[in-house]
């Protein structure tokens, strides 16, 4: 249990729009396809580099506030491999010295990062971090693969985080996490590592640098895992499920963030 709250938020949308129906010209399939299995009828598309848009969604985070003592890039698109992306976000919103880092957990970036930086404020390592997470999917997406390509757009977001302010309720209550590695072929993001290194003549296929993905086998193999994170989750906290009224759920495939909004929920 972390007392800590987001002080401010902020995020940006590029402009460019790409309509489902543009997009089913180019992955072979029909609007009606896309719109049925993703519920998505249009998404962003970037033309601005990554850290652009981090900085963009940061500074409406930070307002006119202070400059924040530590960054941390919560993105899964970054600008290269070396230097971290972190770097770059620092450079474009004109700030230098400030302890910078990513964190890298795919889908669950940001919830890592939260969970990071609650750890750090409340050891009083820092005071007031910001968290980006900024993401140019779209170059990556491949065509060839309709279910994953009509899922990914580009926009940025970010959090100010800090100690919660005395006479304030606000706290991360519980976190669980659960890595599965007989999951790891089901997404993949192959080249640029070991196992297929840049222009390898054997090793290295052009689609290892794009996205790729088995979505119906990811469905059925977070479905059993959502539940019972959820239910560990539930458990530790003495919450039966028809307490969580006027809570968030958020889950995305085996990622789960319970945020509950008032603590006499808890069950007396």
């Amino acid at each position: 249990m972390f007392n800590v709250k987001i002080v401010n938020t902020g995020f940006y949308l590029p402009p460019r729009i790409q309509t489902s129906a543009e997009l089913a010209s180019l992955i072979g399939v029909s609007e009606d396809w896309i719109v049925s299995r993703t519920g998505i009828s249009e998404r962003r598309i970037a033309e601005e580099s990554m850290d652009v848009m981090a900085a963009k969604a940061a500074r409406i985070a930070l307002e006119d506030g202070p400059p924040p003592d530590c960054i941390i890039n919560a993105s899964t698109t970054p600008m290269q491999l070396i230097p971290d992306s972190s770097v770059f976000i620092q450079r474009a919103l004109g700030f230098d010295g400030i302890p910078s880092w990513s964190v890298h957990s795919t889908c669950l970036s940001f919830l890592v990062a939260l969970n990071t930086a609650g750890a750090l404020i409340q050891g009083g390592v820092y005071k007031r971090i910001l968290i980006v997470s900024s993401e140019t999917g779209t170059p990556w997406r491949n065509l060839k693969e309709p279910e994953s390509a009509s899922l990914f757009g580009d926009a940025a977001a970010a959090i100010v985080l800090e100690a919660t302010p005395s006479g304030e309720e606000s706290i991360w209550m519980d976190w669980e996490m659960n890595t599965y590695p007989k999951g790891a072929e089901l997404t993949e993001f192959r080249g640029s590592g070991t196992n297929h290194p840049p222009n390898h003549p054997t090793l290295t296929k052009p689609d290892d640098n794009l996205f790729s993905m088995q979505g119906t086998k990811v469905f059925r193999f977070a479905l059993a895992s959502v539940k019972q994170t959820l239910e560990s989750l539930l458990k530790r906290n003495d919450f039966k499920p028809t307490s969580l009224t006027g809570s968030f759920l958020i889950r995305h495939q085996v990622m789960l963030l319970m945020r509950l909004k008032c603590l006499d929920l808890r069950k007396q």
